[in-house]
Protein backbone atom coordinates (compact mmCIF):
# COMPACT_ATOMS: atom_id res chain seq x y z
CA UNK A 1 0.00 0.00 0.00
CA UNK A 2 1.49 3.58 -0.53
CA UNK A 3 -0.66 6.62 1.33
CA UNK A 4 0.79 9.96 -0.28
CA UNK A 5 -0.07 13.42 1.38
CA UNK A 6 0.14 15.70 -1.59
CA UNK A 7 0.94 19.18 -0.60
CA UNK A 8 -2.04 20.94 -1.79
CA UNK A 9 -2.42 24.97 -0.96
CA UNK A 10 -5.14 26.43 -2.18
CA UNK A 11 -5.97 24.44 -5.15
CA UNK A 12 -7.46 21.75 -3.20
CA UNK A 13 -11.13 20.31 -2.71
CA UNK A 14 -12.92 21.69 0.93
CA UNK A 15 -12.54 18.40 2.96
CA UNK A 16 -9.28 17.00 0.76
CA UNK A 17 -6.46 18.94 2.12
CA UNK A 18 -2.69 18.07 3.19
CA UNK A 19 -4.20 15.06 5.02
CA UNK A 20 -5.20 12.93 1.82
CA UNK A 21 -4.03 9.45 1.71
CA UNK A 22 -3.65 7.71 -2.12
CA UNK A 23 -4.47 4.23 -2.15
CA UNK A 24 -4.44 2.48 -5.63
CA UNK A 25 -5.73 -1.40 -5.66
CA UNK A 26 -4.11 -2.00 -8.63
CA UNK A 27 -0.42 -0.56 -10.14
CA UNK A 28 -1.62 2.98 -11.56
CA UNK A 29 1.23 5.67 -11.82
CA UNK A 30 4.55 6.78 -9.77
CA UNK A 31 5.92 10.80 -10.09
CA UNK A 32 4.40 13.98 -10.21
CA UNK A 33 0.99 12.89 -8.98
CA UNK A 34 2.61 9.49 -7.50
CA UNK A 35 -0.78 7.56 -6.75
CA UNK A 36 1.58 4.60 -6.33
CA UNK A 37 1.15 0.69 -6.25
CA UNK A 38 -0.98 -1.00 -3.91
CA UNK A 39 -2.36 -4.25 -2.94
CA UNK A 40 -5.91 -5.74 -2.22
CA UNK A 41 -6.63 -4.45 1.68
CA UNK A 42 -9.08 -5.99 3.60
CA UNK A 43 -11.76 -3.43 4.56
CA UNK A 44 -10.58 -2.15 7.94
CA UNK A 45 -7.17 -0.75 6.45
CA UNK A 46 -9.42 2.02 4.05
CA UNK A 47 -10.54 3.87 7.46
CA UNK A 48 -9.54 7.23 7.29
CA UNK A 49 -8.87 6.90 3.83
CA UNK A 50 -9.22 10.77 1.95
CA UNK A 51 -9.23 9.51 -1.90
CA UNK A 52 -9.51 6.06 -3.39
CA UNK A 53 -8.50 4.92 -6.95
CA UNK A 54 -10.17 1.62 -8.14
CA UNK A 55 -8.61 0.56 -11.20
CA UNK A 56 -11.09 -2.01 -13.81
CA UNK A 57 -12.16 -4.39 -10.89
CA UNK A 58 -10.64 -7.90 -11.70
CA UNK A 59 -12.54 -11.19 -11.29
CA UNK A 60 -10.46 -11.48 -7.91
CA UNK A 61 -12.04 -8.16 -7.02
CA UNK A 62 -14.20 -10.17 -4.14
CA UNK A 63 -10.67 -9.76 -2.34
CA UNK A 64 -10.63 -6.11 -1.64
CA UNK A 65 -14.65 -5.20 -2.27
CA UNK A 66 -15.04 -2.29 -0.11
CA UNK A 67 -18.09 -0.62 1.66
CA UNK A 68 -18.31 2.84 1.23
CA UNK A 69 -18.90 2.66 5.08
CA UNK A 70 -15.45 1.85 5.18
CA UNK A 71 -14.08 4.75 2.93
CA UNK A 72 -14.20 7.60 4.97
CA UNK A 73 -12.80 10.09 2.37
CA UNK A 74 -14.06 12.70 0.31
CA UNK A 75 -13.29 11.79 -3.83
CA UNK A 76 -13.86 8.02 -5.37
CA UNK A 77 -12.56 7.40 -8.57
CA UNK A 78 -14.29 4.23 -10.48
CA UNK A 79 -13.18 2.86 -14.01
CA UNK A 80 -16.01 3.81 -16.28
CA UNK A 81 -17.91 0.67 -18.08
CA UNK A 82 -16.75 -2.25 -15.61
CA UNK A 83 -19.78 -4.43 -15.77
CA UNK A 84 -19.78 -5.83 -12.88
CA UNK A 85 -22.56 -5.55 -10.01
CA UNK A 86 -20.58 -5.07 -7.13
CA UNK A 87 -18.43 -2.47 -8.65
CA UNK A 88 -21.12 -0.23 -10.25
CA UNK A 89 -23.35 -0.72 -6.63
CA UNK A 90 -19.76 0.71 -4.42
CA UNK A 91 -20.38 3.96 -6.60
CA UNK A 92 -23.86 3.95 -6.26
CA UNK A 93 -23.84 4.06 -2.44
CA UNK A 94 -20.65 5.87 -2.25
CA UNK A 95 -22.70 8.69 -3.71
CA UNK A 96 -25.37 8.47 -1.48
CA UNK A 97 -23.38 9.03 1.41
CA UNK A 98 -21.76 12.50 -0.47
CA UNK A 99 -18.57 10.76 -2.02
CA UNK A 100 -17.79 12.63 -4.72
CA UNK A 101 -17.37 9.64 -7.35
CA UNK A 102 -16.20 10.29 -10.56
CA UNK A 103 -15.64 7.99 -13.36
CA UNK A 104 -12.85 7.35 -15.79
CA UNK A 105 -12.20 6.00 -19.10
CA UNK A 106 -13.31 5.60 -22.87
CA UNK A 107 -17.11 5.13 -22.56
CA UNK A 108 -18.85 8.33 -23.25
CA UNK A 109 -20.28 9.39 -20.19
CA UNK A 110 -17.07 9.40 -18.12
CA UNK A 111 -16.41 12.50 -16.49
CA UNK A 112 -12.85 11.99 -17.50
CA UNK A 113 -12.82 10.62 -20.68
CA UNK A 114 -10.05 9.44 -22.82
CA UNK A 115 -10.61 9.10 -26.59
CA UNK A 116 -8.07 9.57 -30.00
CA UNK A 117 -5.62 6.91 -28.69
CA UNK A 118 -2.82 6.63 -30.58
CA UNK A 119 -0.41 3.28 -30.08
CA UNK A 120 3.23 3.39 -31.28
CA UNK A 121 6.30 0.66 -29.95
CA UNK A 122 7.65 3.84 -28.10
CA UNK A 123 4.41 5.04 -26.02
CA UNK A 124 1.36 6.15 -26.39
CA UNK A 125 -1.12 9.23 -26.58
CA UNK A 126 -4.35 10.81 -26.26
CA UNK A 127 -7.07 13.36 -25.87
CA UNK A 128 -8.18 13.84 -22.08
CA UNK A 129 -11.69 15.64 -21.37
CA UNK A 130 -12.88 16.51 -18.12
CA UNK A 131 -16.67 16.73 -18.04
CA UNK A 132 -16.54 17.41 -22.00
CA UNK A 133 -13.92 19.96 -21.53
CA UNK A 134 -10.89 19.28 -23.39
CA UNK A 135 -7.20 19.86 -21.82
CA UNK A 136 -5.30 18.58 -24.89
CA UNK A 137 -3.21 15.71 -25.84
CA UNK A 138 -1.22 13.80 -23.24
CA UNK A 139 1.54 11.57 -24.49
CA UNK A 140 3.26 8.98 -22.50
CA UNK A 141 6.48 6.97 -22.44
CA UNK A 142 5.43 3.56 -21.67
CA UNK A 143 3.32 1.70 -24.61
CA UNK A 144 -0.32 0.17 -24.64
CA UNK A 145 -3.80 1.04 -24.16
CA UNK A 146 -4.28 -0.21 -20.09
CA UNK A 147 -1.15 2.49 -19.52
CA UNK A 148 -3.31 5.10 -21.08
CA UNK A 149 -6.07 4.06 -18.96
CA UNK A 150 -3.96 3.99 -15.90
CA UNK A 151 -2.86 7.79 -16.69
CA UNK A 152 -6.51 8.71 -16.82
CA UNK A 153 -6.71 7.07 -13.23
CA UNK A 154 -4.34 9.33 -11.90
CA UNK A 155 -5.25 12.49 -13.43
CA UNK A 156 -9.22 12.12 -12.49
CA UNK A 157 -7.73 11.65 -8.92
CA UNK A 158 -5.30 14.82 -9.99
CA UNK A 159 -8.02 16.61 -11.14
CA UNK A 160 -10.08 16.02 -7.96
CA UNK A 161 -6.97 17.34 -5.47
CA UNK A 162 -6.81 20.48 -7.80
CA UNK A 163 -3.64 20.27 -9.19
CA UNK A 164 -3.26 22.35 -12.48
CA UNK A 165 -3.48 20.58 -15.75
CA UNK A 166 -0.31 21.15 -17.19
CA UNK A 167 1.59 19.83 -14.35
CA UNK A 168 -0.77 17.10 -14.51
CA UNK A 169 0.26 16.27 -18.28
CA UNK A 170 4.20 17.21 -17.55
CA UNK A 171 4.17 15.02 -14.98
CA UNK A 172 2.92 11.88 -17.02
CA UNK A 173 4.91 12.54 -20.17
CA UNK A 174 8.42 12.11 -18.07
CA UNK A 175 7.11 8.76 -16.89
CA UNK A 176 9.47 5.30 -18.02
CA UNK A 177 7.58 2.88 -15.74
CA UNK A 178 7.54 1.14 -12.72
CA UNK A 179 9.43 -2.28 -12.18
CA UNK A 180 7.74 -5.56 -12.88
CA UNK A 181 5.28 -3.84 -15.29
CA UNK A 182 6.66 -4.80 -19.00
CA UNK A 183 9.66 -3.83 -17.52
CA UNK A 184 12.70 -4.36 -20.00
CA UNK A 185 15.29 -7.05 -19.03
CA UNK A 186 17.52 -7.04 -21.78
CA UNK A 187 18.37 -7.72 -24.91
CA UNK A 188 20.62 -10.77 -26.59
CA UNK A 189 20.62 -13.13 -29.24
CA UNK A 190 18.46 -10.59 -31.38
CA UNK A 191 15.80 -11.22 -28.44
CA UNK A 192 13.88 -8.39 -26.22
CA UNK A 193 13.41 -9.78 -22.89
CA UNK A 194 10.44 -8.26 -20.64
CA UNK A 195 9.45 -9.04 -17.34
CA UNK A 196 5.55 -8.71 -15.68
CA UNK A 197 3.81 -8.82 -12.72
CA UNK A 198 0.80 -9.42 -14.43
CA UNK A 199 -0.97 -12.70 -12.42
CA UNK A 200 -4.65 -12.34 -13.63
CA UNK A 201 -6.06 -12.91 -16.97
CA UNK A 202 -7.19 -9.40 -17.58
CA UNK A 203 -4.03 -8.10 -16.90
CA UNK A 204 -2.02 -10.86 -18.91
CA UNK A 205 -4.13 -9.88 -21.59
CA UNK A 206 -3.45 -6.48 -22.14
CA UNK A 207 0.25 -6.74 -21.63
CA UNK A 208 0.39 -9.01 -24.80
CA UNK A 209 -1.81 -6.56 -26.20
CA UNK A 210 0.41 -3.40 -25.47
CA UNK A 211 3.53 -5.77 -26.54
CA UNK A 212 2.12 -6.74 -30.01
CA UNK A 213 3.19 -3.36 -32.05
CA UNK A 214 6.46 -3.52 -30.62
CA UNK A 215 6.96 -7.64 -32.00
CA UNK A 216 6.62 -6.01 -35.33
CA UNK A 217 7.44 -8.54 -37.62
CA UNK A 218 8.76 -10.83 -34.63
CA UNK A 219 6.85 -13.20 -32.69
CA UNK A 220 6.40 -13.79 -28.79
CA UNK A 221 6.81 -15.87 -26.51
CA UNK A 222 4.76 -15.74 -23.20
CA UNK A 223 6.67 -17.59 -20.34
CA UNK A 224 3.94 -17.53 -17.78
CA UNK A 225 3.90 -19.15 -13.70
CA UNK A 226 0.38 -19.14 -12.40
CA UNK A 227 0.42 -17.86 -8.74
CA UNK A 228 -1.58 -19.65 -6.31
CA UNK A 229 -3.71 -22.85 -6.98
CA UNK A 230 -7.26 -21.60 -5.75
CA UNK A 231 -6.71 -18.73 -8.68
CA UNK A 232 -5.28 -21.50 -11.22
CA UNK A 233 -8.50 -23.66 -10.69
CA UNK A 234 -10.26 -20.97 -10.83
CA UNK A 235 -9.08 -19.27 -13.64
CA UNK A 236 -7.41 -21.63 -16.15
CA UNK A 237 -9.85 -21.35 -18.93
CA UNK A 238 -9.27 -17.37 -18.34
CA UNK A 239 -5.39 -17.42 -18.56
CA UNK A 240 -5.56 -20.02 -21.61
CA UNK A 241 -6.96 -17.65 -23.49
CA UNK A 242 -5.33 -14.62 -22.32
CA UNK A 243 -2.18 -16.88 -23.20
CA UNK A 244 -3.77 -17.32 -26.65
CA UNK A 245 -2.83 -13.84 -27.69
CA UNK A 246 1.19 -15.11 -28.07
CA UNK A 247 2.62 -17.15 -30.48
CA UNK A 248 4.79 -18.88 -28.26
CA UNK A 249 3.71 -20.14 -24.74
CA UNK A 250 5.76 -22.04 -22.08
CA UNK A 251 3.37 -22.75 -18.63
CA UNK A 252 5.12 -23.13 -15.55
CA UNK A 253 4.00 -24.74 -12.42
CA UNK A 254 1.99 -22.99 -10.00
CA UNK A 255 3.69 -20.91 -7.29
CA UNK A 256 2.04 -22.12 -4.08
CA UNK A 257 2.58 -18.25 -2.32
CA UNK A 258 0.66 -19.00 0.71
CA UNK A 259 -1.31 -21.75 -0.40
CA UNK A 260 -1.08 -25.59 0.55
CA UNK A 261 -0.89 -27.68 -2.86
CA UNK A 262 -4.90 -28.84 -4.41
CA UNK A 263 -4.55 -32.30 -6.07
CA UNK A 264 -4.77 -32.03 -9.86
CA UNK A 265 -4.04 -28.19 -10.02
CA UNK A 266 -1.18 -27.74 -11.43
CA UNK A 267 0.32 -25.16 -14.60
CA UNK A 268 -1.23 -28.24 -17.20
CA UNK A 269 -4.66 -27.39 -16.57
CA UNK A 270 -3.45 -23.80 -18.15
CA UNK A 271 -1.53 -25.15 -20.91
CA UNK A 272 -4.26 -27.18 -21.70
CA UNK A 273 -6.72 -24.37 -21.80
CA UNK A 274 -4.49 -22.13 -24.31
CA UNK A 275 -5.81 -21.41 -27.98
CA UNK A 276 -2.66 -22.58 -30.32
CA UNK A 277 -1.53 -25.29 -32.25
CA UNK A 278 -0.51 -28.12 -29.39
CA UNK A 279 3.67 -27.24 -31.02
CA UNK A 280 3.67 -24.01 -29.99
CA UNK A 281 2.37 -24.72 -26.39
CA UNK A 282 4.75 -26.73 -23.91
CA UNK A 283 3.89 -27.03 -19.84
CA UNK A 284 6.96 -27.16 -17.75
CA UNK A 285 7.32 -27.93 -14.25
CA UNK A 286 10.73 -27.68 -13.49
CA UNK A 287 11.79 -23.96 -12.88
CA UNK A 288 15.52 -24.38 -13.70
CA UNK A 289 14.32 -25.75 -17.96
CA UNK A 290 12.47 -23.09 -18.67
CA UNK A 291 15.16 -20.67 -19.75
CA UNK A 292 16.63 -24.01 -22.40
CA UNK A 293 13.08 -24.77 -23.45
CA UNK A 294 13.00 -20.62 -24.94
CA UNK A 295 16.22 -20.97 -26.51
CA UNK A 296 14.40 -23.98 -28.07
CA UNK A 297 11.36 -21.87 -29.73
CA UNK A 298 12.59 -18.55 -29.98
CA UNK A 299 14.42 -16.91 -33.42
CA UNK A 300 15.91 -12.97 -33.86
CA UNK A 301 13.26 -10.34 -33.70
CA UNK A 302 11.11 -12.35 -31.08
CA UNK A 303 10.15 -10.84 -27.64
CA UNK A 304 9.84 -12.48 -24.64
CA UNK A 305 7.85 -11.80 -22.04
CA UNK A 306 7.66 -13.69 -18.44
CA UNK A 307 4.74 -12.99 -16.48
CA UNK A 308 3.50 -14.34 -13.19
CA UNK A 309 3.85 -12.49 -8.81
CA UNK A 310 6.42 -15.43 -8.34
CA UNK A 311 9.97 -16.33 -8.68
CA UNK A 312 9.24 -16.05 -12.68
CA UNK A 313 11.24 -12.76 -12.14
CA UNK A 314 14.48 -14.26 -11.95
CA UNK A 315 14.19 -16.04 -15.04
CA UNK A 316 14.98 -12.73 -17.77
CA UNK A 317 18.29 -13.05 -16.67
CA UNK A 318 19.16 -16.51 -17.11
CA UNK A 319 17.26 -16.47 -20.18
CA UNK A 320 19.89 -13.52 -21.08
CA UNK A 321 22.73 -15.13 -20.00
CA UNK A 322 21.96 -18.65 -22.29
CA UNK A 323 21.21 -16.60 -25.04
CA UNK A 324 24.42 -14.52 -24.77
CA UNK A 325 26.58 -18.17 -24.68
CA UNK A 326 23.92 -19.67 -27.41
CA UNK A 327 23.05 -19.03 -31.04
CA UNK A 328 19.52 -18.18 -31.46
CA UNK A 329 17.95 -20.49 -34.15
CA UNK A 330 16.71 -18.25 -37.31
Amino acid sequence: MTRVRPPIASAGRPGVGASTAVVAPQPVWQGLISIGQGRRLPAATWAGIGLAVLGAALATGADFAVSPRAVAGDLLALAGGVALAGYTALGERARLRGMDVRAYGESADADVRLDALELSTSGVSFEIAEHGHRHGRVSLRVPGRHNALNAAAAMTAAFGLGFPHDDIRDGLAGFTGTRRRFELKGYAGGVWVYDDYAHHPTEVAAVLSAARPLAGTGRIVAVFQPHLFSRTRIFAAEFGKALGAADEVIVMDVYAAREDPEPGVTGALVAAAVDLPPQHVVFEPSWSAVPARVAERIRPGDIVITFGAGDVTLLGPEILELLDREPVGG
